[in-house]
């Protein structure tokens, strides 16, 4: 009976060897089983939220899986190294860098503190690895429109960049416009006294008929609007039954 015995203890025993020889260390029994081909190596799965490890998909995400052939069907593009990644700021706006220097999307955008597109209020990481919180960053201002007064319309005046009508016009020395003894700035910015450019004067005039069909002429010899047409006889537009002056300087009556 004791024979019998031990004939079966033996096996149990090699038995229990066996199993507690394949529960040694876990890095090494998954490398076995990789290298074997138990683990899942039909190239479908995802990698996100996964570079550097398995997914939980049971395809890998790691530098060793082109080697077992097992890797994740979006690897490639999910886990694509940066060479120097060390904070989420190396990387592109939303990418996080992982432990092992890839730049990847996670599962929710690790946003970069002093990069373009940061949503405020948002966690995220300043290059110096310290964490902070999202203000925003909204668009660059404009480009000044200008720097001086000569370089808006006569009259306006540059504020903070930017060509705004002032309580007073601000004019500019060397623009038609400037009125005589106000103060002036020239195109580099100093001061002057405005010298008068006057616009240029009308034409001269003797008679209505030297005008534009409907103005008159003044004693001055300017041609201006009245109060009411003033027509010239002989040129289109005089309306009929209309009193009007001739070129000769006589008055008539619009046919």
């Amino acid at each position: 009976m004791r024979v019998f015995q031990t004939i079966w203890i033996i096996p149990i025993a090699a038995a229990i060897a066996v199993f507690s020889g394949c529960g040694g260390d876990d890095g090494q029994q998954t490398e076995h089983l990789r290298g074997s081909g138990n683990i899942k190596a039909d190239l479908t799965g995802s990698c996100v939220g996964f570079c550097g490890k398995m997914s939980d998909d049971g395809c890998w995400c790691d530098d060793l899986c082109t080697t077992y052939n097992d890797c994740c069907q979006d690897k490639a593009s999910v886990c694509v190294p940066v060479a120097g990644c060390k904070v989420d700021c190396d990387c592109d706006q939303g990418q996080l860098c992982t432990p092992e220097g890839t730049c990847v999307n996670g599962f929710a955008p690790a946003y970069c503190c002093t990069k373009a597109g940061c949503q405020a209020g948002w966690p995220c990481t300043n290059p110096d690895g310290s964490k902070g919180t999202c203000a925003g960053n909204p668009p660059p201002p404009p480009p000044p429109a200008c720097k001086v007064d000569c370089d808006c319309d006569q009259g306006e005046i540059c504020a903070q960049g930017q060509c705004v009508t002032g309580i007073i016009p601000a004019y500019c020395c060397t623009k038609a416009g400037c009125q005589a003894g106000w103060p002036c700035t020239n195109p580099d910015g100093s001061q002057g006294t405005c010298a008068g450019n006057p616009p240029p004067p009308p034409p001269a005039c003797k008679v209505d008929c030297d005008c534009d069909q409907g103005q008159l002429c003044t004693p001055e010899g300017t041609c201006v609007n009245g109060f009411a047409p003033a027509y010239c006889c002989t040129k289109a537009g005089c309306q009929a039954g209309w009193p009007c002056t001739n070129p000769d300087g006589s008055q008539g009556t619009c046919p």
